[in-house]
C-alpha cells in the first residue's frame, strides 16, 4: 500500500497584490493526477 500526502500545516504569509492568482489554473495540474496503483 503506497501513501500519497499533501502536508499544509505551516506559516504561510501572503503579499496583496491587484491580481489573484488564477485558482482554475492551480487545479488543473491537481485534478490530472492520478495515483498509481502498485503491484
Amino acid at each position: 500500500m503506497a501513501w500519497h500526502n499533501i502536508n499544509l500545516k505551516g506559516t504561510y504569509h501572503f503579499e496583496l497584490s491587484e491580481k489573484l492568482p488564477d485558482l482554475e489554473e492551480l487545479m488543473r495540474s491537481i485534478e490530472g493526477y492520478l495515483p498509481v496503483s502498485e503491484k
